[in-house]
């Protein structure tokens, strides 16, 4: 009895969980403009999930944002007070293996699109002289990081928008067009062995070549950063274990 309630039990409580945000609390004007991260959260989740991540990101001076995506995550509020719940139409198909990454593949298209709307609503609130934001926000330094099916939505993202300046994809494989077509802009995965091994991304990035003179992957434990690299010209390194 008590094994089964321990879960319920413990999400209650997290309303006990002091933060360190404040609701509507004004830009610092200690500065410019600071640097802009957008974070694209993992399927099935929720912003608030990762506050502790967005709080210690906001302490050393950036702007971080926390996309909720509408249909995939379990709820999502909007300003004028509708809510929309999580659909089942929206759900990853659980079946072979083509049919998921067939699915995977359409559905990081709209996350990244989703990511490239929240950019330029950026844009538009950093020009607004009537808002908060004026001249606050510092989209020329803006990068694009998620978790999970988030992660594949920020390199997604970041293949498509010269806006975003590098990308970090935490504990996600790829989907959509970047396994094909390759990112400019530079890259970094945060692998761990039990959710998402380094060899599965290796073998993603199966039809790369060997990196040009200047570029190449740099280990990191469970992880390596591809900075500035074409997949056209590289192909995967060894697999790197912890």
């Amino acid at each position: 009895m008590v094994e089964r309630d321990r879960g319920p039990f413990l999400w209650q409580r997290l309303d006990w969980v002091q933060v360190h945000a404040i609701p509507d609390a004004p830009v610092s004007a200690a500065q410019p403009g600071y640097p802009v991260l957008i974070f694209s959260t993992g399927y099935g989740r929720v912003p608030t999930d990762y506050t502790v991540l967005a709080e210690d990101l906001a302490s050393h001076g950036y702007v971080v944002v926390g996309i909720a995506n509408t249909y995939s995550a379990p709820v999502v509020a909007f300003p004028d007070g509708r809510v929309v719940s999580r659909v089942r139409e929206a759900a990853l198909p659980e079946g072979s293996r083509l049919a998921e990454k067939t699915a995977a593949d359409r559905l990081v298209m709209v996350w990244a699109e989703d990511v490239i709307f929240v950019i330029d609503q950026l844009d538009r609130l950093s020009t607004d002289a009537s808002g908060g934001f004026f001249g606050r926000l510092d989209v020329t330094r803006l990068g694009v990081f998620g978790h999970s099916f988030g992660g594949a939505a920020a390199v997604e993202a970041c293949s498509r928008d010269s806006r975003c300046k590098a990308a970090v994809d935490i504990d996600g494989a790829l989907f959509g067009d970047v396994p094909r077509v390759g990112l400019k802009q530079p890259c970094m995965f945060v692998l761990s062995e039990r959710a998402t091994p380094p060899r599965t991304v290796l073998l993603t990035l199966r039809s790369f070549r060997r990196p040009p003179r200047g570029r190449r992957l740099r280990p990191t434990r469970s992880a390596f950063t591809a900075r500035g690299i074409s997949t056209s010209r590289i192909r995967p390194c060894c697999s790197v274990r912890s």
